[in-house]
């Protein structure tokens, strides 16, 4: 069982800068970066042989890094990274020793420690994930069975995530979609790394414009459900954004959302035809 970490991250200049991040990140497994240019003044640069790997790709946008990441992969258990993270001295011992007492599972997730305050990744216990833990998991998170994702065709909604109008959920929307497909999740409650998370690309706070996208992650998740998932999210998350929104607009707002997200997916379909 070979381990491959397959890293985000953008406007490296050459193959000694991707180096220095190996470092940083205390990668000792192979490694795949996807090195995203956005700077002119940057070249193309690649790196496709050995232990730490590099591809160059003039474009943005994390959910497509991380798609072409899993095609161009070639360990048989792979790792979502960001730039932002370290693994833990033993991050390899513990994820083959789950992969080994779960023999059919086919997405392990692990603990990850935010060194946030205010973005705190929450534990679990170890035991299956379904429908709605998945939306407890952040990507970061996540290994697995590369060959069980490409063989059902699993890949992550390129209108989602980082670098996109719908800048979240993209790894709720890709597990969600793993276990409709028949894949077994499970979260193991053992620390693998730590991430800093001190900067977010995203997220400026619980304001209208948060609840909209977010509506419309539900939407994408289920579009029978999610009513539902509106209100418990409104409910889960009250302690969060009460000082700030009201519960009833956050519903009103994920709605507004919801419709607008309609509209797009309707301009799109239109436009293809």
């Amino acid at each position: 069982m070979n381990l491959e970490v397959l890293i985000s991250t953008m406007n490296l200049k050459d193959e000694n800068e991707n180096l220095k991040l190996i470092k940083r990140m205390n990668i000792k497994t192979k490694s795949l970066t996807i090195n995203q240019i956005t700077n002119k003044e940057i070249q193309n640069f690649e790196k496709r042989e050995g232990q730490n790997e590099v591809i160059s790709k003039k474009e943005k946008g994390l959910s497509k890094s991380r798609n072409l990441a899993v095609q161009e992969a070639k360990a048989e258990i792979c790792i979502f990274a960001d730039n932002d993270i370290v693994y833990e001295n033993n991050y390899e011992k513990i994820i083959k020793e789950a992969y080994n007492k779960y023999k059919d599972t086919d997405i392990i997730c692990f603990w990850i420690e935010s060194n946030n305050s205010t973005r705190k990744i929450k534990k679990m216990c170890t035991s299956k994930i379904g429908k709605l833990r998945v939306m407890r998991i952040c990507s970061l998170q996540i290994t697995f069975k590369r060959k069980r994702i490409i063989e059902n065709n699993i890949k992550f909604d390129e209108n989602f995530g980082a670098g996109t109008h719908y800048d979240r959920g993209e790894e709720t929307i890709f597990l969600k979609e793993c276990i409709d497909k028949g894949l077994k999740i499970r979260f193991v409650n053992k620390k693998i790394a730590n991430v800093n998370q001190q900067q977010s690309v995203w997220f400026n706070g619980y304001n209208k414009t948060f609840f909209k996208k977010q509506g419309a992650v539900f939407y994408r998740i289920s579009n029978r459900f999610y009513k539902l998932l509106i209100f418990q999210y409104a409910i889960r998350k009250y302690k969060l954004y009460r000082k700030k929104v009201k519960m009833i607009d956050t519903i009103k707002y994920m709605n507004i959302g919801v419709k607008e997200y309609g509209k797009r997916l309707n301009k799109y379909n239109n436009t293809s035809i």
